[in-house]
């Protein structure tokens, strides 16, 4: 992907999201607000593991 279609591309989605945020697009502002959400718990359960889990435990390693 070239600087120029990466550009385009974040125009659009900036774009959009400001759709959705000033809500003139219900199905965008949904499926942007279910994704971030969905996103952002697997993000806080990933960041749990971390604190929760022993770099030196072998029990997440592969066999």
């Amino acid at each position: 992907m070239t600087l120029v279609d990466l550009e385009a591309s974040q125009h659009q989605l900036g774009t959009a999201v400001d759709r959705a945020r000033m809500g003139e697009d219900r199905d965008l502002a949904a499926r942007v607000r279910d994704t971030g959400e969905r996103f952002v718990r697997q993000l806080f359960g990933a960041l749990r593991l971390t604190r929760i889990h022993d770099l030196r435990n072998a029990v997440f390693d592969k066999p």
